[in-house]
Formats: C-alpha cells, sequence, structure tokens
C-alpha cells in the first residue's frame, strides 16, 4: 500500500508539476499562436476548443454521477457551478485569457488529487486553493517581465475563480470518498503556502506595479506618477536626451520592447503619455488626447518643447473645442495605473516582516506543540 501511495503521489505532483511548467513555458507564445490563428482564419477555432472542453468535461461528469446514483441536489449543484464557469468566461473579452482561464481548472483538479494521495480531509480544498493562488501570483510575475503580455495582480483573481470553480466541481460532481476536515493540520500545511503568498505579492508589487503617488490637479484631473507633487512642480529633469535618443523611436519599431525597456523610468511614463494622446485623438477622443496634452505641457514640457509631439496653438485650441461639452467631467488618467499609491514600498516591506513573522512563530509553535514528549504521554 505504501508503495503504491508513493507511485501515485510521484505520478499527481509530477503532473501537476510538468502542467504548471507548460502554463509558464507558453505564456510568451500565446499571442504569437493567436495571431497567427487569427490571420488565417478568426479566432473562432479556440473558442470552439474552449467550450468543446467544457461541455467534453460537463458530460463524463453526468454520466459518472448517474453511475453513482446521484441525488436530485447534487445535479443542481452541478449546473450551478457549470453556469458559473460558463457565465465567468462569457464576462472575459479576451480570447487568450479565456484558455488561461480553463488551464487553472485543469491546474486545481490535479492539485487536488496531488493532495488527496495523503490527505482525505475536506480541508485540503483550502490548500489548494492557495497553491492555485501562489501559482497564479508567480505565473502574473512572469507575465510583467514579458514584453508582449502584462502582468496584473487582479488577474490571479480570476485563476483563483477558475479554481474554486473546478473545485467545487471536483467535489460536487466527482465526489470522492474523503473525511471531516483536519483543519490543525490543514493550517500547519497552508501557513507557509500563505507566507510564500504574500512574499511574491510584495515581490510583485516592488518589481512589475512599482510605487509612487496620485496627483490631483484641479484644472486637468488626475493621473498617477513615480515623481511626487513636489517633484513635478519643481520641475522634471532635462528632456534633451529624451528628444534625441527615444522619442524618435516611438513610431519606428516596436512600442512594447520599447515601452517594456524604459519600464520604470520618467522617460518611460512621459512616452507612454505622448502614445496615449495621440492614439486617442486618431480614435476621435478629443477629450481625453486634450487632458493628457495638458498634462505633458503642465508637468513634462522639457520632453516635448521644440519638438514635432508639442502642439501648435492653433491645433490645441481646435481639440478642446471638439471636446468642449466634456470638459466637466472629472478625468482621470489611465497611463501608470499600476503604480500603487495607497502605501509606500517601505511600508509594505515592514508589514510584511510582520505577517511572515507571525505566520513562522505560529507554525513553530503547532510543530512543538505536535511533537511535545508530555501531550504525547498524555495522550
Amino acid at each position: 500500500m505504501r508503495s503504491s501511495n508513493s507511485a501515485w503521489r510521484f505520478l499527481w505532483w509530477f503532473a501537476t508539476g510538468l502542467w504548471i511548467a507548460i502554463i509558464f513555458a507558453t505564456l510568451r507564445y500565446v499571442p504569437v499562436w493567436r495571431d497567427w490563428i487569427a490571420a488565417r482564419f478568426t479566432e473562432t477555432p479556440i473558442v470552439i476548443s474552449v467550450i468543446a472542453i467544457l461541455v467534453a468535461v460537463f458530460g463524463v461528469t453526468v454520466i459518472r454521477m448517474v453511475r453513482q446514483g446521484c441525488l436530485i441536489r447534487d445535479y443542481l449543484f452541478l449546473a450551478i457551478f457549470g453556469a458559473g464557469y460558463a457565465y465567468s468566461l462569457s464576462r472575459i473579452s479576451i480570447v487568450v485569457e479565456q484558455v488561461h482561464f480553463i488551464e487553472y481548472g485543469l491546474l486545481a483538479y490535479l492539485i487536488i488529487s496531488a493532495l488527496r494521495v495523503d490527505w482525505r480531509d475536506s480541508g485540503q480544498y483550502v490548500t489548494a486553493l492557495l497553491v492555485i493562488t501562489l501559482v497564479g501570483v508567480a505565473d502574473e510575475y512572469v507575465q510583467g517581465t514579458l514584453v508582449n503580455r502584462v502582468g496584473e495582480l487582479r488577474d490571479v483573481f480570476l485563476n483563483i475563480l477558475s479554481g474554486a470553480l473546478a473545485l467545487a466541481w471536483f467535489r460536487y460532481g466527482v465526489k470522492p470518498v474523503e473525511l471531516a476536515a483536519d483543519w490543525r493540520a490543514t493550517t500547519k500545511l497552508a501557513l507557509p503556502v500563505i507566507g510564500l503568498i504574500i512574499l511574491g505579492i510584495g515581490i510583485f508589487n516592488s518589481r512589475i506595479s512599482e510605487f509612487g503617488y496620485y496627483i490631483t490637479d484641479p484644472e486637468i484631473g488626475e493621473f498617477h506618477s513615480r515623481l511626487s507633487e513636489e517633484q513635478l512642480k519643481s520641475g522634471v529633469p532635462d528632456g534633451r536626451r529624451f528628444q534625441e535618443q527615444i522619442l524618435p523611436q516611438l513610431y519606428h519599431g516596436s512600442y512594447a520592447e520599447l515601452v517594456h525597456r524604459l519600464k520604470g523610468t520618467t522617460d518611460g511614463e512621459v512616452l507612454v503619455h505622448i502614445f496615449s494622446r495621440d492614439k486617442h485623438l486618431e480614435r476621435g477622443d478629443y477629450y481625453t488626447a486634450h487632458r493628457e496634452n495638458q498634462i505633458l505641457e503642465k508637468y513634462f514640457p522639457g520632453y516635448i518643447i521644440g519638438t514635432s509631439h508639442q502642439w501648435s496653438e492653433d491645433k490645441k485650441a481646435e481639440v478642446k473645442t471638439a471636446c468642449a461639452a466634456d470638459l466637466g467631467d472629472r478625468y482621470v488618467s489611465s497611463v501608470s495605473a499600476q503604480i500603487i499609491t495607497a502605501y509606500s514600498q517601505s511600508s509594505q516591506w515592514i508589514v510584511i516582516c510582520v505577517l511572515e513573522t507571525l505566520i513562522a512563530l505560529i507554525w513553530l509553535a503547532m510543530f512543538l506543540r505536535q511533537h511535545d514528549p508530555d501531550r504525547a504521554d498524555s495522550t
């Protein structure tokens, strides 16, 4: 029995690790494959594949439930979870993200199956969901380092939702034999994972999201910046190098690669403001173009003065007139919106250190309590 468990343990964890490796290894290439399919066909084959997978899983589950003689309430639960999964997918407009959503559903199944080799209590659904969260945070970090992907912590919630729905399907659709939750064992197993999640979020915030300031200008609106209001008012660094070396590359070459190379710099921040202004002007969104130009002229004038990207007085008047009806609206720039402004980086790491210390102490106390010889003798 022990050797059998060892074999299953190895197989399930190997499959889980392999699937995680596939998810991470394909992050860079998924947009390329999507564009290749879209150029030759449409994105319809991908959508059909996603639907086919869901229908197949649903069909196999129903057949299994019929053979097990499940109750009406079990079918009702399955219908609710199936509807929740389908609705969640329908709310994701990007086809690549729909595929990613399915990937995390399969990951949840692999993780819970691997955990159940050694722990058959229902508390392991919590552990599985925490592992999914940890993988999701790492996933978004990797995406944040890639030129053709965007890493955002809010996407982790989609991964968690997919995992949670898949775990619910496993429990109420597959209906495995399980024991009552052993919360002491579950907590001891979950605490290290929680510690890694907290650490991962901290690293993500520092390296991908970044920290900065929320600037409020009564005449323009609101925007995020890596520079404080005092720094902006005192004048940003000389933009001559930006004008000579960076600005000419804006529309010559890969914009994504240029922004990625300038990530975390004031040059990159200004470049995105210029790009946002120009693109919204092309689309006829004169209000956004007008506000972005105001931000550039008031806070980053040295970067555009004397270049072809500086608007003439006539052009400014023309754009302002075109959006006159919207000038009373509150404007919030989407540029650098990922910058964290609610707290500082040092405050974040102080809180993380405190939390990690508490987690370590709680885990150590549980470990010592479990291996206390006096306690063992008394039992």
